[in-house]
């Protein structure tokens, strides 16, 4: 393989590809070569939210493979509800014999110093050897989506030295034009048509299986295993549905250990008349509308704007509990309400003072919803804490592996040089998802939480002295002393950094000088480019700041006397590089 950088030219043969894959990848024709060009990157931040991982984790590497396949097809099968895009990622992810992004194991992830967030390779081998970026869209790849994936494959990560990358796109997706200078990653057009096989496919192989296996029917129209907790819920719920002596059922589940699937698996089981259900936030609201139930009707902002324009012919209602008050003259047979702390109902024998301020506003009106039976779901319950029907905390839940356990770093530096410590801060950084700063005085967090500036800095070519020598010493005290806005001192001179750490702000040099300057008028344009202001500003660093600015004589330096001299002489000269 030439180590030469080659323009993208005509389709070849697949005979230089190195890593042979056992599901005919490396027969696919139409290889080109793709540059990169080195550019710097922001910081990036990771997160331990993982969908699809605990299915897939444990075992083999084959063992992977094979679990992936079977879930990538139920994926393409429901391909509708994937985002724009997405399909060319999980399609080319099962034909090219690796694991998508989001379905590979936490622990492959640490294996190879990846973070928990896509942020730029969209599926992997479970080796590591090859490394996919697919986009699929109408429109150029910028440079930086392509420039993300070459770090997280070459610089950031762990991957074997001799990994293989590769950018596949879709028919109407054009790469940038760039120029080879860091990194070569390899070129894969994918035609629409192939991508509509493969999901008609996988929806053949769904159809197939429900009718010959006789697999079930699940909620979101997948073949969904449930976890042991959420199986045991079901069971409780549906004892309880079943007593007509009880009315509400409180179900204390820890975040992201499926409470959604709990009671969508509910409404499927018990399959009421008429049911309601109660969501704190629109996007709620829209997700599971869209998602989950697509045949529910949504009472919320911009749907449904009257009471009169409701359809109480619907079976399931979706609605946000601003707007709950819309279904006071319907009667349901169960409601469910998510994050119920927010309109839990209190105790028996409380304060009757606390109870009707409780019953008042968004609360009380999901409250009175008339309902035979009502579930309450919420990961942190106010009242019924002690009393619930069913509690799996966050303990439990890590210990089953629903959620993904999660490190807190606290790094404490109190004597001694800090930039070792920040330096391995910074290494670690695309692992931590939030960072908290405790400081001792309050005056050291303000200069802390404000943003880095965006201006460059030039503290590496003004480290000399050097200053109008003839000015009026008040004047130019006045100016050096007086914070100005960054337009009044354009060019790339904006904004100098001190030698001594502190920034230097100052006029143009004709508000600054009148008549000579430290250097005579034929030497101005030599001054300008010692100063390294190009735009006309002046520069004024070093020590002695305060004796040049007024000088001995009241504001006029002797020439050839102190500092002023000094700049004057060296002025005189030496240039910046």
């Amino acid at each position: 393989r030439s180590s030469q950088p080659q323009r993208c030219g005509p389709p070849r043969s697949w005979s230089s590809w190195r890593r042979r894959s056992p599901t005919g990848f490396a027969r696919l024709p139409g290889r080109q070569r793709l540059a990169l060009r080195d550019r710097t990157l922001r910081s990036w931040m990771g997160t331990a939210v993982v969908r699809h991982a605990r299915f897939l984790a444990g075992g083999s590497d084959e063992e992977l493979l094979r679990k992936f396949r079977a879930h990538a097809c139920e994926v393409l099968a429901d391909a509708d509800s994937l985002g724009p895009g997405r399909a060319l990622e999980w399609a080319f992810a099962l034909d090219s014999g690796t694991v998508h992004y989001s379905a590979l194991p936490p622990g492959h992830k640490r294996r190879f110093n990846l973070t928990m967030r896509d942020t730029g390779i969209d599926s992997l081998a479970p080796d590591g050897r090859l490394a996919v970026q697919a986009k699929d869209y109408n429109g150029t790849v910028p440079l930086k989506e392509l420039t993300n994936f070459y770090f997280c494959a070459k610089v950031r990560s762990r991957l074997p030295p001799d990994v293989e990358m590769l950018v596949v796109t879709g028919e109407r997706t054009r790469l940038a034009p760039t120029r080879v200078e860091t990194g070569v990653a390899e070129h894969l057009r994918i035609p629409d048509a192939r991508i509509a096989r493969r999901i008609a496919v996988a929806r053949r192989l769904r159809s197939w299986r429900r009718k010959e296996v006789g697999a079930p029917d699940t909620w979101h129209g997948r073949n969904v295993t449930l976890w042991d907790h959420q199986q045991e819920c079901l069971s409780r719920c549906t004892s309880f549905y079943l007593d007509p002596a009880r009315r509400d059922f409180f179900a204390e589940v820890a975040t992201a250990a499926g409470k959604t699937g709990i009671y969508t698996e509910l409404l499927e089981q018990l399959k009421p008349r008429r049911a309601c259900l109660v969501v704190p936030r629109i996007d709620l609201m829209e997700d599971f509308a869209r998602v989950y139930r697509p045949d529910a009707v949504r009472v919320g902002a911009g749907h449904n704007g009257c009471a009169e324009g409701l359809d109480t012919g619907a079976r399931l209602y979706v609605c946000v509990r601003d707007s709950a008050w819309r279904l006071g003259n319907l009667s349901f047979d169960l409601a469910i309400f998510d994050e119920a702390h927010h309109y839990e109902p209190p105790l028996q024998g409380i304060d009757a003072e606390l109870e009707e301020r409780w019953m008042m506003g968004h609360r009380g009106a999901v409250l009175r919803l008339r309902a035979s039976k009502r579930f309450f779901f919420s990961a942190t319950l106010r009242y019924h804490h002690r009393t619930s029907d069913f509690r799996f905390s966050l303990r439990e839940a890590i210990g089953a592996g629903c959620v993904v356990d999660y490190d807190i770093t606290v790094p404490i530096v109190s004597e001694g040089d800090t930039k070792p410590c920040l330096a391995r801060l910074v290494t670690l950084s695309p692992h931590f998802r939030r960072v908290l700063a405790f400081l001792q005085h309050g005056e050291g967090g303000r200069p802390f939480r404000r943003p880095p500036p965006r201006r460059r800095n030039f503290s590496g070519a003004l480290q000399r002295p050097h200053g109008p020598g003839r000015a009026l010493g008040l004047g130019r005290e006045v100016c050096l002393r007086r914070p100005q806005r960054s337009r009044d001192v354009p060019g790339p001179g904006r904004g100098p950094r001190h030698p001594h750490g502190r920034h230097v702000h100052l006029r143009r040099a004709a508000e600054l000088s009148r008549g000579r300057s430290a250097v005579h008028r034929p030497r101005a344009a030599a001054a300008r480019e010692d100063c390294g202001a190009r735009g006309g500003a002046a520069v004024l660093a070093g020590p002695g700041l305060r004796g040049l600015v007024r000088g001995p004589h009241g504001g006029r330096p002797a020439r050839g006397c102190g500092h002023a001299g000094a700049a004057a002489a060296a002025g005189r000269r030496r240039r910046l590089p």
